[in-house]
């Protein structure tokens, strides 16, 4: 008995290896990855057209994810995850379910877009409205200089002056015109705001040099622009005509630098002879 007992005790073990895993069907995708990666590996034949048009789907959501909260680990693995986890899904049955994989994505992205559109503008409405104070109190200071400081004559204090004011007009309505925006976003406004997050101040400056410029132009009579009975051409005259003609340049930043292209480009065209 105990002769029985010490051979059972000394049997070696025996080690089942599993099998290994292999893809449900030829051509399919085996999906892997942790935290922000997710890795796609093709096995077998090449796949179908509609399979390729969703692994683009899914590889451009993934990259447009890791741009989005390239700041935010936390967020960027949540939603990673999310979409890993619909891979994983979608391409290890016997048939890619080609339908849910779509339906999947447009849900994931609609949960982005809601969860984090108003989120998104209003960190970037605060880091916008702290570098305009910034530049207006920047612009204050030299409009104060030319005000009990400079030796320019009086009329050309006051010429600088209306610049300074259009300036800041321009700085208001840049935010005025961001605020207002519509109220609904897509992934791809999303990334556009995040990609400008960073560096709003880069936009200011752009917009206020615009908004001069423009002011250059009209003060010189080589465009005129009209605002029912007020001309912007007026601008020089006083503190509020300055600031509004600024305020209208701000509001409508997106079209300003075409108009003052489109005009640069027709100022010293002769005319031809018919």
């Amino acid at each position: 008995m105990a002769g029985k007992q010490k051979q059972r005790q000394s049997a070696p073990s025996v080690t089942v290896k599993a099998p290994p895993v292999e893809p449900a069907h030829a051509g399919t995708f085996i999906v892997s990855g942790e935290g922000d990666k997710i890795n796609f590996q093709l096995v077998g034949d090449a796949p179908t057209d509609k399979e390729s048009a969703l692994f683009v789907r899914m590889d451009r959501l993934h990259t447009r994810i890791n741009a989005l909260f390239v700041n935010d680990q936390r967020k960027r693995y949540e939603y990673c995850g999310a979409l890993r986890s619909l891979a994983q899904t979608v391409f290890s049955r016997e048939a890619t379910l080609l339908e849910l994989g779509n339906i999947g994505i447009d849900q994931l992205v609609n949960d982005i877009v809601t969860r984090e559109g108003w989120r998104i503008k209003l960190d970037y409405l605060k880091k916008l409205g702290e570098w305009i104070a910034v530049s207006v109190v920047f612009a204050m200071l030299i409009y104060l200089i030319l005000e009990h400081w400079a030796s320019f004559s009086a009329a050309n204090t006051d010429r600088l002056q209306a610049f300074v004011v259009l300036y800041i007009g321009s700085q208001l309505g840049v935010f005025l015109s961001f605020g207002s925006r519509r109220t609904s976003f897509g992934l791809e406004e999303l990334l556009e705001v995040a990609a400008t997050n960073s560096e709003p101040v880069v936009r200011l400056v752009y917009t206020g040099m615009l908004a001069i410029a423009f002011g250059l132009i009209v003060s010189q009579g080589l465009l005129v622009l009209q605002f029912g009975s007020f001309n912007a051409k007026d601008f020089v005259d006083g503190f509020e005509s300055a600031l509004l003609v600024g305020l209208i340049m701000g509001l409508i930043e997106k079209t300003l630098s075409l108009r003052l292209g489109n005009e640069i480009a027709t100022m010293g065209k002769v005319p031809t002879a018919a």
